[in-house]
């Protein structure tokens, strides 16, 4: 858990009603709590049963040469190789010596943490201020820098390098869940367009090697793998004489502040929408504005991880998971399903005896890091404890969101548009015959993203609901709904804008029974 020191938060975020009414309140003051915390998180150990395999296969031959090398924990060297910062990874030396006759071999690698969140906007997230076990989090779209050392001078005419990046449980080429890059070993050599991936050495020095990579901006959003494959130019292409070393995991997020990204965000607001970790969440009654204080916490300790673990959960392919449209439909469903599958569980009984009550949540991770450790869903969320919850994950994923109340919300259970509400002979309301609902309040998220399925002017924010109410495509989900297609009243707009519209401009029809106890519409309220 991050514990920011003596920095003032003041609790306040931009709400916006769909009647068009908007609250505007200061910008809160966003913590900057790095280098302020500390973290007793252990280093892997996974590391040395694979140096003595290493070693052991190294016996029997040629056969066998290839390998594949993890970096040595820090704590594990000697007290001189210890001082070196956690963002630097220290490999084991080679089982023979090193000389142009066999492919390089990785010694140290350092992934410019420091640098590199700075210039991503990721700094703020606890797992790139760790003391130990740092990762690397960067956004898709943007450039950044790793440098490598070798046990021995690199000859652009004799070697080769390329990197691998993979994600998923069997990674290929084919569906976008691998990618190599071949890279060029001299100073600048590079002719690829900014929308691919690629790589470039910047710096050439002896043994060691900085290199500039460019992860695409429609790459898969994710903890991908980074390795570095090295072999000779002369070599046979097998891959068993190559030596493959593990770098580290790699954070990928979506980039609002790549304008080749889907979700860019040609606005200053994109620090308040993408970085603000608390806010309001308005409730109560449209005659009695209610706020509460919610901690998103999208930066704490172990968020970022629980995020991706639910992103891996879902029903999205991997594939899928670079397209912002998909990811926001696929969390919708996680945050709650009646499925049982999902984070939350939600319940309108009032009876909160086996769980915590809505109304006690104050913050989304908790609830985040106990779902991570359990597996199962947490008891109990409300329609607000949803849009706080699913704020947070998709912030900590990079995509712009708010939360958004409407007041007298309808429930239109047939898509009809209209709340039809059954009146007795004497005048009672027909509870059994009534199913559409018009509810105090209800809230919602919106997000910020490019629509490339529909016309341009549908992009920017779009409705996304994760209160469990109709199915679309086979799961409990509404959105991402354009916002300027709900005002101009399109129902043919994907995705659920029926829902929506119902929700904010449905016909509100009073129907009586008469005499001969038939149902007569007696009186139509439009735009309630």
């Amino acid at each position: 858990m991050i514990h920011p020191v003596d920095v003032p938060v003041l609790f306040a975020e931009r709400r916006q009603y769909l009647t068009s009414e908007i609250v505007d309140s200061p910008s809160p003051l966003r913590r900057n709590a790095y280098g302020q915390c500390t973290s007793s998180t252990k280093l892997s150990r996974r590391v040395l049963p694979q140096v003595v395999l290493e070693r052991g296969l190294a016996l029997w031959g040629n056969l066998f040469k290839e390998t594949s090398r993890f970096p040595v924990a820090i704590d594990e060297r000697s007290e001189k190789d210890s001082q070196i910062r956690a963002d630097r990874l220290i490999f084991p030396d080679p089982v023979e010596p090193p000389t142009k006759k066999s492919p390089l071999e990785l010694k140290l690698a350092d992934l410019h943490i420091e640098r590199n969140s700075i210039s991503h906007h990721t700094v703020d997230f606890n797992i790139v201020q760790r003391d130990k076990d740092k990762k690397l989090v960067v956004r898709r779209g943007q450039p950044f820098e790793i440098s490598v050392s070798f046990y021995r001078d690199v000859d652009y005419e004799v070697d080769e390098l390329k990197l691998v990046f993979e994600i998923g449980p069997q990674p290929t080429v084919a569906n976008s869940t691998k990618v190599v890059i071949i890279l060029p070993l001299q100073e600048g050599s590079n002719n690829r367009s900014a929308e691919l991936w690629y790589a470039k050495v910047t710096k050439l020095e002896g043994k060691q090697l900085t290199i500039q990579i460019n992860i695409s901006p429609n790459c898969i959003v994710g903890r991908w793998n980074l390795k570095v494959v090295t072999y000779l130019k002369a070599a046979p292409r097998n891959e068993y004489l190559n030596s493959t070393s593990l770098i580290s995991d790699v954070y990928v997020l979506f980039n609002p502040w790549n304008k080749n990204d889907m979700v860019f965000m040609p606005s200053e607001d994109v620090d308040e929408y993408v970085l603000n970790d608390v806010g309001k969440i308005w409730r109560g009654s449209h005659n009695a504005l209610r706020p509460c204080y919610w901690s998103f916490g999208q930066f704490e300790d172990g968020i970022l991880e629980a995020v991706m673990n639910v992103l891996s959960r879902s029903s999205l392919p991997f594939p899928l998971c670079s397209n912002p449209i998909m990811v926001v439909r696929a969390m919708a469903d996680m945050v709650q399903s009646p499925e049982g599958y999902s984070i939350l569980e939600g319940d309108w009984a009032a009876d909160y005896f086996t769980g915590t009550a809505p109304t006690e949540f104050t913050g989304s991770s908790r609830i985040l890091q106990q779902y991570t450790k359990t597996g199962r869903q947490i008891s109990y969320g409300h329609c607000w404890v949803f849009a706080g919850v699913m704020t947070t994950i998709l912030r900590c994923l990079g995509i712009p969101t708010r939360i958004v109340t409407c007041y007298q919300a309808a429930h239109d259970s047939d898509k009809f548009v209209a709340v039809d509400i059954h009146v007795e002979r004497n005048g009672k309301l027909n509870k059994e015959g009534t199913q559409d609902k018009i509810w105090a309040f209800h809230v919602w998220n919106e997000c910020w993203m490019k629509r490339p399925d529909l016309p341009s002017s549908y992009s920017g924010w779009q409705v996304v609901d994760a209160t469990p109410q109709e199915k679309g495509d086979g799961i409990t989900r509404v959105g991402p709904a354009p916002v300027r297609a709900i005002k101009e009243g399109r129902l043919d707009i994907a995705y659920d804008t029926t829902n929506v519209i119902s929700e904010v401009n449905a016909y509100k029809c009073y129907w009586l029974e008469d005499e001969a106890g038939e149902e007569k519409l007696y009186w139509t309220l439009h735009k309630y």
